[in-house]
């Protein structure tokens, strides 16, 4: 029996975790991913397993497009019942599909999460999972209704990474619906391995990081400019500190911080995207 629900993977560059992603997913799940226009072996090896897979499509982006655009991407084309978006770093492990279509059949809260773990390990006993509302869960992992996600939209494009799941739950919260986490119901994340270690992507990771965090902060959560001005003080701090002890990563990650940080108290929002991604 296929079960209603489309899982959609958001790759860039993960050649190293995509196989053991998509080997995690049952045959029976129609499965997007949306490349955002990798350089490694990712779309050749996403490829080469939907030859093999008629259940999983592959869409390939000319340009990074972030993870929330492209995520949307894949919801606009969702035809079932249910989406899940799932990072490529992440596993599907035993029932914890079916455990989550069952309680969403049981509750008015229509966006689900496990509990994820950088261990893997067997969920607990149906008895001694935990479900309990929630404010807030990560994009890495999270199942919602069709029908609500079109009712409260998707992803804001405006963001291009770090900060989209927090204004998505707050969306969420607002429009009166509600959202849960299954804890004892195990998901693995491994985390971090999906991300380049070259000094360039770091600059530019640590960078829209420092962006995504103050949007949290001010635009979400109603912190003011006095506060990412302190914030800015401490990342020179740890810059300066960085370079006393010779620490080249750490000073090009505060560096990157400072950056993103300055360009976002002098033009909020409007900093959240790249160059390659500013509309006319």
């Amino acid at each position: 029996m296929t079960r209603p629900i489309t899982v959609i993977i958001v790759t860039y560059n993960s050649a190293e975790v995509i196989g053991d992603c998509l080997r995690s997913v049952p045959n029976d799940l129609k499965v997007l991913v949306i490349d955002n226009a990798s350089t490694d072996e990712g779309p050749s090896m996403v490829q080469a397993w939907a030859d093999d897979h008629p259940n999983v499509e592959l869409i390939r982006n000319d340009l990074n497009q972030g993870f929330g655009r492209a995520n949307n991407i894949g919801l606009r084309r969702c035809t079932t019942d249910f989406a899940l978006l799932l990072n490529p770093d992440a596993r599907l492990t035993d029932g914890v599909i079916d455990r989550l279509l069952e309680i969403s059949q049981s509750t008015d809260h229509h966006f689900l999460s496990p509990e994820l773990t950088f261990n893997e390990k067997p969920s607990l006993p149906v008895e001694q999972q935990q479900v309990t509302a929630t404010k807030f869960v990560l994009g890495a992992f999270l199942m919602g209704r069709m029908d609500v996600w079109r009712e409260t939209g998707f992803f804001d494009e405006n963001i291009f990474m770090y900060g989209e799941d927090n204004e998505l739950c707050q969306r969420i919260l607002a429009h009166g619906f509600g959202i849960l986490r299954v804890e004892g119901l195990y998901a693995h994340h491994i985390g971090g391995t999906n991300v380049d270690p070259s000094i360039p992507y770091l600059k530019f990771r640590h960078e829209y990081m420092a962006k995504g965090s103050a949007y949290k902060h001010m635009h979400l959560n109603g912190r003011d400019k006095k506060w990412l001005r302190r914030k800015i003080k401490n990342y020179v701090l740890k810059l300066i500190l960085a370079t006393l002890i010779f620490d080249r990563r750490g000073r090009v990650t505060h560096y990157a911080k400072i950056k993103g940080s300055l360009d976002y108290y002098q033009r909020g929002k409007d900093s959240l995207l790249p160059e390659w991604l500013t509309k006319d």
